[in-house]
């Protein structure tokens, strides 16, 4: 064993620790939107005029207090709640060939009542 000793390095690690401003912070909160963009289908209508809940696609790195954040600075609204889902890739087929629609993440958010975004 002392023929492969060289293979073992002895030097000490240097000081591994991030520089500032770099990946120790989610990829949303380094300038990012984490919203993509509002789902507008009926369920999401019915959601709007019932409960007064928005639905939006968000960014893969997002979490609930981020798409709130982003949320009261983008409409200038209280966000009262935040609820994450994943949606799952789903098979698609045209033709002969077939594929993958991609997953993707998805926010509810629910605001004071009283208060409303202009999404159209």
């Amino acid at each position: 064993m002392a023929a492969l000793g060289f293979l073992k390095s002895n030097k000490k690690k240097q000081n591994q620790t991030a520089p500032v401003g770099s990946a120790v912070l989610p990829k949303t909160d380094q300038g990012r939107l984490v919203l993509v963009r509002p789902v507008l289908s009926e369920k999401a209508t019915r959601a709007k005029d019932e409960r007064n809940e928005y639905i939006f696609q968000i960014a893969p790195g997002a979490n609930k207090i981020t798409v709130a954040k982003e949320i009261q600075s983008l409409y200038k609204v209280h966000v009262i709640k935040v609820e994450v889902s994943r949606l799952p890739a789903k098979p698609k087929r045209t033709g002969r060939y077939s594929g993958y629609r991609s997953g993707f993440l998805k926010a509810t958010v629910r605001l004071k009542a009283g208060e409303k975004i202009e999404l159209i």
